[in-house]
Formats: C-alpha cells, sequence, structure tokens
C-alpha cells in the first residue's frame, strides 16, 4: 500500500481489509513497580474533533490545553497544521473543546516550507513569569510533509511558542532553538496542574520546567532518511527563560551527589536506551523493522509517585515507568494490537466533502485499534493514580467503522505490586 499523508488522509475513502499478524514482542520486564497493567483494545470516547497528536497540559484556570496536528481541531475551521485548543469537563461528565488558534498565527516552519510543516510535540502551563497566571509553552517541531515517500521521516528543528493568554495568542523566536535534527522532539514532564507536583523533586530542583527529547524524528524513519530514535534524553530549563536556548541544561548522568547536569547537548547522557526492534516481517505491505521510542507523553502519577512514558509504534503501545525523570526507566507494558488494517467505532467522518458522511457499524466483532502519539491528561488520573484515560490517533488502513483522527480516549489502568514503593 502506497504511503499516505494526514493530509491526505482529509479525503481518504474508508476502505480495505487484511490479514493480521501478532508480533513476537518481548514482555515487559519481571519484578517491576507494577504487577498489572491494561488498556482497553479500542478508543472509547471520541469528541467533536479531528486531528492528531493532542500533547496536553492542565492550568491553573481547570482547562486541559492541547495542540493538534494537520486537522480542524476542535469545531468548523479550516484545516490546519497545528491547532491550539482548550478541552472542558472530564470523560465521565463529558468533554467540551473550543479552537483557539491555528496555523502560522501559532507557529511557521523554520525549514524549507515546501517539505516541513509545524507540528506539536509538548505543552506545558506554568506561571513563569511570577504574575499568578499560567503561561502556556508549546514545543513545535518541523515535521517533514514532502514528498510522499518521506513523510513524516525527520525533524530537523524545534522552537518553544509562548501564549500569555491561555492559547489565544502565541510568540515564536525568530530563529529555531534546537537543529540539525538533536533533541527536535520535545515532551515536556506533565507534574500536574499548573506543574503543582514538580515540589516532590524538593525546593531547588522544582524550580525548573522539565522536557525529554528525542533526536532525529519523532518516531521511526520508515524511509531510513535520518536514524531512528532509540534513546531517550532528559533537560531542564528555569520556568521563567523556557524560551531563552542559553538556560537549558541536560542531563549527564547520576553521580554519588544525584543527577549531573551540563549546558551542553554533546555531554548529555541518555536516560533511556532501547534498542529493540519490532515486526520484523509483516504478511503485506507496511512499516516493519519498528523502533520503540517514540514522541508520546511524560507524566508524573502523583498518587502512585510514578513517572509514566507511554511510548509506542505503529502496532504497538510501549509503556514504561521510572521512580525518579532520570529513571531508572523500566518497560512496564508492551501491548501488541497486530498489524493493520484495523477497525474503529461508528459515527460521521467530518472531513471533505463539507458535512461529512456516515461511517455505518463495524459489523461482526468489536473494534480494536492501537494507535500513535500516546499521552495521558494528568486532569483525568483517579485519585488513587491507578485509573486514567489514554489518548492515541490513527488513520491508515482501516478495515471497517472509523479511524481515531480525533481527540480520542481509551481507558488505561495499571495497579502497583503489593510492596513498600521505592523513594528517591
Amino acid at each position: 500500500m502506497r504511503a499516505m499523508t494526514r493530509r491526505q488522509f482529509g479525503k481518504l475513502a474508508l476502505s480495505g481489509a487484511g490479514a493480521v499478524l501478532l508480533a513476537d514482542v518481548p514482555r515487559a520486564e519481571p519484578d517491576g513497580f507494577f504487577a498489572a497493567a491494561f488498556t482497553d483494545r479500542a478508543a472509547t470516547i471520541s469528541t467533536g474533533s479531528t486531528g492528531d497528536l493532542w500533547p496536553t497540559c492542565w492550568a491553573d484556570d481547570d482547562f486541559v490545553y492541547t495542540a493538534n496536528g494537520d486537522g480542524q481541531g476542535f469545531g468548523d475551521g479550516p484545516m490546519a497544521p497545528i491547532v491550539a485548543n482548550r478541552i472542558a469537563g472530564t470523560p465521565e461528565t463529558a468533554l467540551r473543546g473550543e479552537r483557539l488558534a491555528a496555523g502560522a498565527a501559532i507557529a511557521e516552519v523554520h525549514a524549507d516550507a515546501g517539505r516541513y510543516a509545524p507540528k506539536p510535540t509538548g505543552i506545558v502551563a506554568v506561571d513563569g513569569n511570577g504574575d499568578g497566571r499560567d503561561e502556556l509553552y508549546l514545543a513545535v517541531q518541523d515535521l517533514r510533509c514532502a514528498p510522499v515517500e518521506a513523510a513524516s521521516d525527520d525533524a530537523p528543528n524545534a522552537s518553544i511558542v509562548k501564549s500569555e493568554d491561555y492559547g489565544r495568542t502565541w510568540r515564536q523566536p525568530a530563529e529555531p532553538m534546537f537543529t540539525g535534527h538533536v533533541f527536535t522532539t520535545i515532551m515536556f514532564l506533565d507534574f500536574g496542574r499548573s506543574q503543582e507536583h514538580a515540589r516532590v523533586l524538593g525546593p531547588q530542583d522544582a524550580g525548573y520546567v522539565y522536557a525529554y527529547g528525542l533526536d532525529h524524528n519523532w518516531r521511526d524513519s520508515y524511509s531510513g532518511t535520518v536514524p531512528s530514535p532509540t534513546s531517550l534524553h532528559l533537560a531542564r530549563v528555569p520556568r521563567g527563560s523556557i524560551q531563552q536556548r542559553d538556560t537549558w541544561q541536560f542531563y549527564a548522568g547520576t553521580g554519588p551527589n544525584g543527577p549531573q547536569w551540563t549546558d551542553r547537548v554533546a555531554e548529555r547522557a541518555p536516560v533511556l536506551t532501547d534498542e529493540r526492534r519490532i515486526y520484523s516481517d509483516l504478511p503485506e505491505a507496511g512499516p516493519r523493522d519498528l523502533s520503540v521510542l517514540s514522541q508520546g507523553g511524560v507524566l508524573y502519577n502523583a498518587p502512585l509517585r510514578r513517572f509514566l512514558y507511554t511510548s509506542w509504534t505503529e502496532y504497538t503501545f510501549e509503556f514504561y515507568e521510572a521512580p525518579a525523570p532520570w529513571g531508572p526507566w523500566r518497560l512496564f507494558l508492551s501491548e501488541d494490537f497486530g498489524c493493520q488494517p484495523w477497525s474503529g467505532r461508528p459515527g460521521r467522518i467530518r472531513f471533505e466533502p463539507p458535512g461529512g458522511h456516515d461511517v455505518p457499524r463495524p459489523g461482526a466483532g468489536e473494534p480494536q485499534n492501537g494507535g500513535y502519539a500516546c499521552t495521558v491528561p494528568a486532569k483525568f488520573v483517579s485519585p488513587d493514580g491507578t485509573r486514567m484515560w489514554l489518548q492515541s490517533n490513527w488513520f491508515q488502513r482501516v478495515a471497517r467503522g472509523l479511524p481515531n483522527y480525533s481527540f480520542s480516549l481509551r481507558q488505561f489502568q495499571a495497579f502497583p505490586a503489593e510492596r513498600p514503593r521505592e523513594r528517591r
């Protein structure tokens, strides 16, 4: 099957079927923090939105702020490569979304606009200027969009754009903050509402915003345009200077007195390296031999006092946990959904032509689908930390029903082993 960009998906006719192959994915490491973890086999909550990626943060005004790629976001505005939105409510009480800004009003690419487009990778809400109100900081990368055979396969630059009015207007640095395919997929560590749980790091370290980064690309580079990411890196920056590149520090290893930091990106050390490759063979055309570290999200689950990194591949979820931001990170869940085509829920396509068209019920069998850009919104974590909601997207090779090309959620549950929790 020929590759397809997310822009082209707007005019996709949903069809197709094929065999499913279950991969021989390594099991999670034994004797980890969690005794059991699982997710629903398909998205169960959808919203009146279009787009993908959807990194989230929880601000002091109690809204969840998010940005999507290649879609309309919430509402009926024109499609754009990047859209800022806010969401009220919870999955249990219903979600209500609002589109705030889109396209060049948020960010423009620093690379060739004919071959790259701006895409969101992370977002954080924090009071960096001390005025008593949160600002929003959105990480945006230049992601390849053309030619189609190399689309989404390299990300040379990244920057942080800032909003001081809760997402309605944005300011972008004149030059990219990160270049040369180094640390260009940026995911902010989510410490909850207004970063309130950063205090667990102690008063000296709580004044920083923490961010994880991947080199080269946001996921496996299917065409081999650049090396696929196999290491996750960590950085921190004072809350008041997030857009000042020269104030960023990078994790450089752990010594006798704890984590070491450097202002030289070349001297950093990874917090996680996973060189596994999965799905080395397929019965039909499709991405294969996939690396497992990708753009997802990193959440501090405060009730469980655990850090969670939700990564993915084309066909699986790959979730890691750690007692501290710098690790040690351990795989605790590898959920295999089989190769595509997948099946989704019934519903209505909102893309062109205007008004869309209905998609009938899937027919025999329950919906089953994985997805990319896995994130766990902090606002939706249960009081005991064991029940969460996972956002992920999928749009290619649809057997029946709708794909998850919207802000959509499924349940994610993780239960600790019955033993004393690790302490830093």
